[in-house]
């Protein structure tokens, strides 16, 4: 009696949670290395819920930030079910925990310390022709590319599949160093950007104009009770004009958006988005981003990504005149704008070959485009 009240009173995990960090458990430094994460139903019932992950980064000399990543999930009874994530590594990273929930109850938990490597590494595609630190199997080789960024050299030695080879080249063009971000001189230009003037300030002389033209114009139409509609109406556009304009938001934040593409030897495309707040606030991305860190300034540098439905988000909380550079890989999409000379601070944030580049601009986009 006494074992089934210490039984009842602490009451066993539902699930059982493993974690894998980096190929073959070797994880790499500033890289967006591989997270298996897999959970083990030893019930018969089968169990849904949500499953939140944590990694702080960081010291006391550089700042405390953290990633967190919330996914749902379904396990069958008896089974099990293997999930994969990108993860970025930083210095100061030791350790990433998991806990899976149903609503407010925990269904399970798990932690992984690890180390890592200060160095990338060098993988092989099929049967190796000089010496790696890991071999992909064709079954193994993620259709991925971030998953590729812990690796400096990938030899390939066999025929691959197209969304394979569309990876590999993705990783050869964008993560192997053929395209550099240079993220502080991005930084200092959006430290440079000023937030727009309202735009009633612009409007101030011309509606000093139109009051003086209404002090002047209206006597003559009020002449006449038939006029009078005239008036009414003149006074009421100036008052519409007005209050409309004043009603309108005030920005917030600027952002640039850097898209760097090569058609026809990669569907894939390095985008660098770079913000500019003036306000605290949230913003949320659509899509998988990882963040330029600078040397230090850690603190509040912290990232959330949430899976809803079949899209992943990311949540960044933004502080006043705190510029963010984030970057991600996504699959093309029809982008078109005006070709232009790439401003200075383009060129001098970007290491690539111009000489091969056309740069295009739609409002506050620049599509970069390698041939």
């Amino acid at each position: 009696m006494i074992l089934l009240l210490i039984l009842l009173a602490f009451p066993g995990f539902s699930l059982e949670i493993g974690l894998e960090l980096g190929w073959a458990g070797r994880p790499v430094l500033d890289a967006v290395n591989p997270l298996w994460v897999t959970l083990s139903n030893p019930d018969p019932a089968v169990v849904r819920g949500e499953l939140r992950m944590m990694m702080e980064f960081g010291s006391a000399w550089r700042g405390i930030g953290t990633y967190t990543a919330a996914l749902p999930f379904v396990v069958g009874g008896f089974a099990k079910t293997r999930l994969l994530l990108p993860w970025p590594v930083r210095a100061g990273s030791v350790l990433v925990r998991a806990a899976a929930f149903a609503g407010k109850e925990k269904l399970g938990e798990g932690e992984l310390r690890f180390t890592v490597e200060p160095g990338p590494l060098r993988a092989g595609i099929g049967p190796p022709l000089e010496p790696v630190d890991f071999l992909f199997s064709p079954a193994e080789l993620p259709t991925e590319p971030l998953l590729l960024s812990p690796f400096s050299e990938l030899h390939v030695s066999l025929p691959l599949r197209a969304s394979e080879k569309d990876a590999v080249q993705a990783w050869q063009v964008f993560l192997s160093g053929e395209v550099g971000v240079e993220a502080e001189v991005l930084r200092d230009y959006l430290a440079g950007l000023r937030p727009a003037s309202p735009r009633w300030i612009i409007l101030l002389p011309g509606l000093f104009l139109y009051v003086l033209g209404l002090t002047l114009v209206l006597p003559r139409l009020a002449q006449g009770r038939p006029k009078l509609p005239a008036v009414f109406l003149a006074v009421f556009l100036a008052f519409s004009l007005v209050y409309s304009v004043s009603q309108e938001p005030a920005s917030t934040k600027s952002c640039v958006l850097i898209r760097i593409e090569r058609p026809g030897f990669t569907s894939f495309c390095l985008e660098v988005l770079g913000v500019a707040p003036w306000v605290s606030e949230e913003m949320v991305l659509d899509g998988w981003w990882v963040e330029f860190l600078p040397g230090r300034g850690w603190q509040g540098r912290d990232l959330w990504w949430r899976l809803v439905g079949e899209t992943w988000q990311t949540a960044v909380r933004l502080e006043p005149g705190v510029p963010r550079l984030f970057f991600r890989i996504a699959q093309e999409a029809p982008l078109s704008g005006e070709v232009i000379s790439p401003p200075s601070w383009l060129l001098r944030g970007l290491s690539l070959p111009w000489s091969q580049a056309t740069v295009m601009q739609a409002g506050e986009i620049y599509v970069v485009r390698l041939r």
